[in-house]
C-alpha cells in the first residue's frame, strides 16, 4: 500500500515552534516529525511512500528526506481557480 504524506506548507498555525524550519522538521520527543511518520509507516508495512512538499522550506524538507531514503517526492502543485 502506498502512502501520501503531506508536508508542504510552513506551519504557522503552529506559533514559535516553526520560526525557523518548516513543521515536518519540527522536534518530537527529540526527533524531526517527519522520521517518526516514515517510521511508522515502515513498521506498518507501508510504500512506497510518496511525500508533498512545497512553500518556501521545500529545499530543507527535501534534504531531510533525503536523509531518510525517501526516493519519491511529489513537489505541490498550485491549483488554478
Amino acid at each position: 500500500m502506498d502512502a501520501v504524506i503531506p508536508a508542504a506548507g510552513r506551519g504557522s498555525r503552529v506559533g514559535e515552534l516553526t520560526a525557523d524550519r518548516p513543521k515536518g522538521l519540527v522536534d518530537v520527543a527529540g526527533r524531526p516529525l517527519l522520521t517518526r511518520v516514515f517510521e511508522t509507516a515502515v513498521d506498518a508495512g507501508v510504500g512506497p511512500l510518496v511525500v508533498v512538499r512545497g512553500g518556501p522550506d521545500r529545499r530543507a524538507v527535501r534534504r531531510r528526506l533525503r536523509d531518510e531514503n525517501i526516493t519519491r517526492i511529489a513537489p505541490q502543485r498550485r491549483h488554478q481557480q
